[in-house]
């Protein structure tokens, strides 16, 4: 029987709460090898292709080559397990080429308990050339984190300064749990300890999830926290013999 693409999207919509997300940007559907069968006129604005073109192509067509490993793993994950993370950063390519980083939130469409495809919608759209303006440089990374562990009072560090260097690395980009413990020479079992606590405080998300690996990245609030940061400590540097100065 043929779909119509129309009462699909209408479906996606019913069924899927978004009261929460203001940024919405459109609404689809795929079917179980990812092309898609329905998209509403906001997704097919946001890439810039007619909706007639994205209904002849696969979603992974418009995933940057960036993310594309990513995307493969999570499609695998469908295929073997019929699931799919409720939520997923990736880096997305419009019909012109520009970029833009993106949070899907994805679902699994059932018909008689069998897996036909995946909908969902997007939401958090973040041009890439404005996410650069936003992100530390390496060199201020390393004088945050010095300034961070100089400025930390008792031998050891507090949980504060431990959170403020996870953050300050996840400025970076996404990181794995691993990839933030050997960046910050944090143990890795505390990392994942205090990411729990930054995630619940809605500073960090968790873009991927699997039993091998969990990728996060900062929330804009996150981003603000760290960024406040380095507004707060600008009036310290770092000199020549490592030692933090104020100025």
């Amino acid at each position: 029987m043929k779909r119509n693409p129309a009462s699909e999207i209408e479906k996606v919509k019913e069924h899927d709460t978004i009261d929460n997300h203001e940024h919405t940007s459109g609404f689809f559907t795929c079917d179980s090898t990812g092309n898609f069968t329905s998209v509403d006129e906001d997704f097919s604005r946001l890439f810039n292709y007619s909706k007639e073109e994205l209904l002849s192509i696969n979603l992974i067509e418009l995933i940057h080559v960036d993310d594309l490993k990513r995307s493969f793993i999570i499609y695998e994950q469908f295929i073997k397990f019929k699931q799919i993370p409720d939520i997923i950063t990736l880096k997305c390519a419009r019909k012109d080429k520009s970029t833009f980083l993106a949070d899907f939130h994805l679902s699994v469409i059932h018909e008689e308990d069998k897996a036909i495809g995946f909908k969902g919608f997007i939401t958090e759209v973040i041009d890439e050339s404005v996410k650069d303006t936003q992100k530390l440089s390496n060199h201020q990374i390393q004088d945050l984190t010095a300034v961070i562990n100089h400025l930390n009072l008792g031998p050891k560090r507090t949980f504060t300064t431990i959170r403020n260097i996870i953050l300050i690395f996840l400025s970076k980009g996404e990181l794995s749990i691993n990839e933030i413990s050997q960046l910050s020479g944090i143990n890795w079992k505390t990392v994942e300890n205090h990411l729990t606590y930054l995630i619940g405080k809605k500073l960090v998300k968790e873009n991927f999830s699997s039993r091998y690996v969990r990728l996060l990245t900062l929330t804009k609030r996150g981003e603000q926290h760290v960024l406040k940061l380095r507004d707060k400590l600008s009036n310290y540097f770092i000199d020549k013999t490592s030692e933090v100065k104020k100025v």
